[in-house]
């Protein structure tokens, strides 16, 4: 660690004046690197961008008579880890509450085409609590089992991405299939809606991953690398697999694997070099373009592929 402090004493928490927190006598300032605070009060911010962006992002995917209620459900979904001793626990918990609600709004992506707002409203308060927070508190506490066994999370790969996609996967099943005349020649509505959403989300993105340094550092720079280096290569992979198969280049395509790349990347993006990043990309890009298939073989309809 570049700097000469480490932190605020344990008992301090600046939020009550028996523990040091009152701005009255103390300079509840003079523990933390105010750059550091600066960069992840902008990456919350960024992370929140994300959250239209799926909005946008579903919307387009789905029909034109479901695209209000997509945008509706995304755009309402606004525990404890070792977080950074650089940052206040205030600021940290804003950071992470961002991380919650885009996890939210990726799950409430199965609700597409035949999910009520109401019901996905109440599904997501109790799924926060019973299934988010223990997922988070596994891979990022110091006490949890993941964390303790050694496993590596860089930005939300397992709470995050497998977190809403496997929720996802179950909530569709819950649901149901859809009726089938509806499922005849289905395609996106809107193809701008999806674009937008997707620069939205990658805009999003470098915060998501950039910001879980938790300073404004050079693994921050790295991350935002290699999450770039990711998306574009998986974005390519995921076109040129679609010309292969199909004779025909596609934007819907480009845009799943420049998310693809960027979940990919979520998990990673501050530990490997970026040479690993376009390898990653091309795997990720591929092989999430082949998994868009398995909801056939599941015989589960995820409507907009969350799962994937």
């Amino acid at each position: 660690m570049s700097y000469s402090w480490v932190g605020a004493p344990t008992e301090f928490n600046g939020t009550n004046p028996d523990t040091g927190g009152d701005s009255v006598t103390e300079n509840l300032n003079q523990w933390y690197q105010s750059g550091d605070q600066a960069y992840i009060l902008v990456s919350a911010c960024m992370v929140l961008m994300m959250i239209p962006g799926i909005a946008f992002l579903y919307s387009g995917l789905a029909r034109r008579k479901s695209a209000l209620s997509q945008l509706w459900v995304a755009m309402m979904t606004f525990s404890p880890s070792p977080g950074s001793p650089l940052v206040p626990a205030l600021l940290y918990s804003f950071y992470q509450m961002m991380f919650l609600a885009v996890t939210a709004a990726l799950t409430a992506g199965a609700t597409a085409e035949r999910g009520r707002v109401i019901p996905c409203m109440v599904f997501i308060f109790f799924w926060a609590t019973l299934v988010y927070c223990p997922l988070a508190c596994w891979v990022w506490n110091v006490n949890g089992w993941a964390f303790n066994y050694g496993v590596l999370d860089y930005a939300g790969g397992g709470p995050v991405e497998i977190g809403s996609g496997m929720s996802a996967l179950a909530y569709s099943w819950v649901l149901g299939r859809r009726n089938e005349k509806m499922m005849l020649n289905f395609r996106p509505h809107n193809i701008s809606l999806i674009t937008l959403g997707t620069v939205f989300l990658w805009f999003g993105w470098l915060g998501f991953n950039g910001g879980s340094a938790f300073g404004a550092n050079l693994r921050a720079v790295m991350a935002s690398w290699n999450s770039c280096l990711t998306a574009m290569f998986a974005a390519m992979a995921w076109c040129l697999l679609d010309y292969r198969l199909a004779k025909k280049w596609s934007l819907v395509g480009w845009c799943s694997g420049t998310i693809s790349g960027l979940v990919a990347a979520t998990p990673c993006s501050g530990f490997i070099p970026p040479w690993a990043s376009i390898i990653l990309g091309v795997v990720a890009g591929v092989a999430c373009n082949f998994g868009t298939k398995v909801k056939f073989i599941l015989k589960i309809d995820d409507s907009l592929d969350v799962f994937r």
